[in-house]
């Protein structure tokens, strides 16, 4: 202790007291008999990113550090892959909290680390089921639970579908009644898992001389009306047929010499005809001598409503045209072909039956 004593300086060693020894590896350093003696030795701290730390005497803690990208822990739960970067600090990437659990809130806490919650903001809301199904499910209680046979709906009418744990979604053919877009099928059904049904179309068959066939369809004649042929029957398809195929079997009856041909003519106003096929009567025979059809498939762009089907020789007793559904409709010529040639009517072509209407106008 330094004291002025009759008017001289004294210094008096002192016995107590904290002070500096100036050396960087001790601590709490202490006066005694007027000397700063050191105190502990320091324990350096080694920090994430250094492999060992030591006390040099002038110079204090030195730390020998990890090599850039060495392991190390930043000591934060909520980070990952931590590694040492080139200022030596101990730097991770953000880690993942997710439990795979669509039904869950994941969070992290730095000190307590992740959290997977479960309650108000997950319950009721559509999750991905995890079952052999797949699908949406709807969360309850932190479970992803199933809405039925949710994820097997393949959208198909004809099959019935069910989620079963082993095999999965089952989707098994049923026999329901349905409709296969098709307007030219009637009694749709689903088999084999498809819809389908019935193909419509008209058939229109003279099969007696004379006469009107059971339906009232067609005219069956002996002789050929419009003159062309000994004998042919002719048919009014009752609308015109265009870009479509229409099958026609005529059958030759029996007449001695019966060796010419069978002729398949169409019109499209019942006046002038078209030949459009040519069929040997000599290959409309069995074995055994008997007469049997001979069919041919008609197509014109032009459109046609009238198909007459002749012979020379042989007289037709059977003479049978199908036409498939939806195949009627007006050709370019109708307007021309509608003309009754009376100014006092209306003439057009009904789309729908592809025959020629003419009506008066209104006196009004």
């Amino acid at each position: 202790k330094d004291a002025c004593v009759k008017g001289e300086i004294v210094h008096t060693p002192g016995v107590e007291g904290q002070c500096d020894d100036g050396n960087p590896c001790t601590e709490n350093d202490s006066c005694y008999l007027g000397n700063c003696v050191g105190g502990d030795l320091v324990k350096c701290t080694v920090p994430s990113c250094g492999s060992s730390a030591s006390c040099v005497d002038g110079e204090g803690c030195v730390v020998e550090w990890k090599p850039e990208g060495a392991e190390c822990d930043d000591e934060n739960l909520c980070s990952a892959d931590d590694a040492c970067n080139a200022d030596h600090n101990c730097v991770g990437s953000q880690a993942s909290c997710s439990d795979f659990n669509p039904c869950t809130v994941d969070s992290c806490d730095p000190q307590s680390g992740c959290e997977n919650t479960i309650g108000d903001a997950t319950n009721g809301a559509f999750c991905s089921l995890t079952n052999a199904c797949g699908g949406l499910g709807v969360c309850n209680n932190g479970v992803c639970t199933s809405q039925g046979d949710a994820g097997c709906e393949d959208n198909n009418p004809c099959t019935d579908d069910e989620c079963q744990d082993d095999a999965g979604c089952v989707n098994v053919p049923n026999v329901q009644l349905c409709d296969d877009g098709d307007s030219c099928t009637t009694g749709d059904i689903c088999n084999a898992g498809q819809c389908s049904g019935v193909a419509e179309g008209i058939s229109i068959n003279c099969n007696q001389k004379n006469s009107i066939d059971s339906e009232g369809e067609c005219c069956c004649f002996a002789k050929d009306p419009t003159g062309k042929y000994k004998s042919a029957h002719v048919l009014d398809l009752e609308q015109i047929v265009q870009d479509t195929a229409v099958e026609c079997c005529l059958t030759p009856g029996f007449n001695i010499g019966c060796k010419d041909q069978a002729y398949f003519d169409v019109s499209i106003d019942g006046k002038s005809w078209t030949n459009l096929a040519t069929v040997a009567t000599s290959s409309a025979k069995d074995s055994k001598g008997a007469w049997v059809p001979v069919c041919e498939t008609l197509q014109s762009n032009e459109g046609f409503q009238f198909v007459r089907g002749g012979n020379d020789n042989c007289y037709v007793d059977h003479f049978k045209c199908s036409v498939p559904c939806g195949a009627g409709g007006c050709s370019d010529a109708e307007p021309a072909d509608c003309d009754d040639g009376n100014e006092c009517t209306a003439d057009s072509c009904n789309t729908e039956t592809g025959k020629c209407t003419h009506e008066a106008p209104d006196p009004d």
